[in-house]
This record gives structure tokens, sequence and C-alpha cells, in this order.
């Protein structure tokens, strides 16, 4: 799990985290006040239409703009996947 691993143990994650960033979740596996169509509609909308879990994306929260996304848990990649999405808000 995601959260275990990288959000905890690095530090350059964790700050970045902390400092430029608001989590916000949906878990499309777990009965919700969301109908199906609003968790398809935001899937569609952000995941590009992939159904891989997890799916993380970054979201400008003045736009709804998606600046990135990463999709599975791929460790490696979530660093980048923060400064791509940071990079992309400064545009």
């Amino acid at each position: 799990m995601m959260e275990d691993g990288p959000f905890i143990h690095d530090p350059e994650i964790s700050s970045l985290l902390r400092d430029s960033f608001i989590e916000s979740r949906l878990h499309t596996d777990a009965h919700t006040e969301y109908s199906e169509t609003v968790i398809r509609e935001l899937q569609d909308r952000y995941a590009d239409g992939n159904r891989a879990q997890p799916i993380y994306v970054a979201i400008d929260p003045l736009t709804g703009r998606a600046l990135a996304r990463l999709f599975g848990a791929d460790q490696a990649g979530f660093l980048p996947f923060l400064k791509q999405a940071l990079a992309a808000r400064a545009q």
C-alpha cells in the first residue's frame, strides 16, 4: 500500500505532500454516498477511462484541470508524479 511506503518514509515526498497538496480520496470499491454514475463521470474525466487501481490524479483546485496522473502502485514513479504536478501548476 502506497500510504505505508513512500508517504511515510521518504522525506522529500512527505514534505511535498504536506506543503503543496491537499489529499482527497474516492474509493470506488466501497459503498459511498456517490452514485455509480458520479463515480464513472469522475473516472472518465480524470482517469482517461483507465480502470487501474489505484489511480493518483493531481487536480488544479482553481480550474479542475488534471495536472498529472499516475496509474497503479508505482512507488518509484510517485515523486516524479508530484514534481510533474507542481511544474504543470506553475505554468
